[in-house]
């Protein structure tokens, strides 16, 4: 099963089904779900966070519900998509052929009130990482991370400092074996390898 993670700042992006599709063919013998970014959605929780200090846990659920909110423009924009909250409506959406697209703020609002730990509730931990905590919660044997920009020459440590990931990021990437990268922008949309974790 792989895991695909959609950067928010590609949602403007016109031809952004098509572009998904291509991905989604180069992985099509694997059970493909996907998990949106927050995009702009999320850049204004930022700006409400600095101008009126939200506080971390105010602007951690804000952040959740705008990666609901991108996760139903991208259900738009996939007609076989399908927004899932829980593992039997991740399986039925598999086995109607749909293209499940995981509700994050469910997922870890679920696993948080069974006490078990997620990501940090602070903007270290951005969609990025929550996509790997993800990942790892459903045993997927790989993460794509779908970016604007192409795949990072070092390891994760390199990519925090170059801020192509969050700081959480691989410390919750650790229990996933595959790390992929795909700059959606480009042409050729291909899926490359870039962390073997296991």
């Amino acid at each position: 099963m792989i895991v695909l993670k959609l950067g928010g700042s590609l949602l403007s992006v016109p031809d952004l089904a098509a572009r998904i599709e291509a991905v989604c063919r180069q992985r099509s013998s694997e059970r493909i779900t996907i998990v949106v970014g927050g995009g702009a959605a999320a850049d204004v929780v930022r700006e409400w966070d600095r101008a009126h200090s939200l506080g971390d846990e105010a602007a951690h659920q804000l952040a959740l519900r705008a990666m609901r909110l991108s996760a139903e423009f991208v259900a738009l924009r996939l007609p076989a998509a399908k927004i899932v909250a829980n593992t039997e409506s991740l399986a039925a959406a598999w086995a109607a052929g749909q293209l499940p697209l995981l509700a994050a703020d469910a997922w870890l609002t679920r696993a948080e009130q069974t006490g078990r730990s997620t990501v940090p509730h602070t903007w270290d931990a951005t969609s990025d990482s929550i996509a790997a905590w993800l990942a790892a919660e459903l045993s997927a044997n790989e993460l794509v991370l779908l970016k604007s920009v192409d795949s990072p020459v070092g390891d994760l440590k390199q990519a925090v400092r170059d801020g192509l990931v969050d700081p959480c990021f691989p410390a919750a990437a650790a229990r996933v074996p595959h790390v992929s990268w795909v700059n959606l922008r480009s042409e050729s949309c291909q899926v490359t390898a870039w962390v073997c974790v296991k």
